[in-house]
């Protein structure tokens, strides 16, 4: 937990930063305010990685990130939004408010992202309709990757089946999964 308040300011560019937010309560309202700050004063990062963050305040602009992980992070529609030069996005397990379609579809998914990792992914509702989402308008894909967890073959068959049906924005596409 922060204890007091901090200033990051005047960071020379970073490559790599990763951040474990443990902020599992969303009227935290104090903390969560000091975490967007914190992720304002790195937003020069190329790659980053991000565990359990919530927070329904606007985030920054993340100009020059290349490369983002996000592992239990709420609303990560609202990330995507503010990565205009992503190419490689790295989902670790979707809970059911986790995602959160864009109103409008980032520039990043029109212009630069060319591979999805998707893991641990058990075929709910919501998992599919982030997939769905992400085919049918991420322009240039070049690679979607499913870790399947935990699911009966016949299961991951199926949503195999289900998932190479959907309709893709990129027609260069392919799609790997992962599992039984």
């Amino acid at each position: 937990m922060l204890g007091s308040i901090f200033v990051v300011k005047d960071l020379p560019p970073l490559v790599e930063v990763s951040v474990s937010f443990d902020c599992t309560v969303s009227y935290e309202c104090t903390t969560l305010d000091l975490w967007v700050l914190f992720l304002k004063g790195i937003s020069g990062v190329k790659s980053l990685s991000v565990q359990k963050f919530i927070s329904t305040l606007p985030l920054p602009v993340f100009p020059n990130m290349k490369h983002l992980e996000l592992k239990r992070f709420w609303h990560s529609g609202k990330f995507l939004e503010r990565c205009p030069e992503l190419e490689h996005l790295c989902i670790e397990k979707l809970e059911e408010f986790d995602w959160i379609e864009p109103k409008l579809v980032p520039a990043c998914m029109l212009t630069s992202l060319t591979t999805i990792k998707f893991t641990r992914c058990k075929g709910q509702k919501w998992e599919m309709q982030f997939l769905e989402y992400m085919l049918g308008n991420a322009e240039v894909l070049k690679t979607l990757t499913i870790t399947w967890e935990n699911l009966r073959m016949e299961e991951e068959s199926r949503l195999c089946v289900e998932l190479l049906e959907l309709p893709r924005a990129s027609r260069y596409c392919e799609i790997h999964f992962i599992g039984n």
